[in-house]
């Protein structure tokens, strides 16, 4: 199965779980490049083999800058073959209006190692 074919079951099984059966009732599109979220998630290589790659991602909602806004810092993975190589944690600060900046390398985060929840 493919990744994208999985978010969608797990989609549509937690919509029905929640007794919304009905896709018009959420509506949902895909707007993280244009809010300025673009990052590669990396969790192993596809299809994964070992217990550690098949880790689901997760992210941290806070104030990070003080301003009132709830930023966001999201782990990050990498690979069996290149633990320490991985494309990195990340921290978005909130520019208001559903639009974040990458502010990682301005506040020294340089976690390029496997990351886990928050």
């Amino acid at each position: 199965m493919s990744p994208a074919r999985g978010q969608w079951g797990a989609l549509a099984g937690l919509l029905l779980a929640t007794g919304c059966s009905d896709p018009g009732r959420f509506p949902m599109s895909e707007r993280s490049q244009e809010a300025g979220l673009a990052m590669r998630v990396t969790s192993g290589r596809s299809p994964s083999s070992q217990l550690l790659e098949v880790k689901g991602g997760s992210l941290a909602l806070f104030d990070g800058d003080g301003d009132g806004d709830l930023d966001l810092f999201v782990p990050n993975g990498a690979t069996l073959e290149d633990p320490d190589g991985g494309p990195g944690s990340r921290y978005f600060e909130n520019l208001g209006n559903l639009r974040f900046a990458d502010r990682s390398g301005t506040c020294g985060i340089d976690l390029k190692r496997w990351g886990f929840g928050c």
